[in-house]
């Protein structure tokens, strides 16, 4: 990795490689065109579904790609599309 490598403001390798090894599971949902449309993320490896730990983020598109990223918001991921997006 270089060193001068910045990850949301992180410059500290070790401190990197710790968060991205604090999310053992990823859920990815995408709209009839291919469009990644959430994602969602666990601490826990094989997490259930409708445990309400996930971490979820939503993605909006327009003609351009995507135009608004909300979340992440906290709830299960069989129940993404009700959480609060405003």
């Amino acid at each position: 990795m270089p060193e001068d490598l910045d990850v949301g403001g992180i410059r500290d390798r070790a401190t990197i490689v710790a968060l991205n090894a604090y999310w053992k599971d990823h859920k990815y949902a995408y709209d009839a065109s291919g469009n990644m449309v959430y994602m969602g993320t666990h601490y826990l490896h094989n997490a259930d579904e409708s445990d309400t730990a996930w971490e979820i983020k939503k993605y909006t598109y327009g003609t351009d790609g995507i135009t608004r990223i909300e979340g992440p918001l906290q709830g299960s991921w069989t129940n993404r599309a009700t959480l609060d997006w405003g």
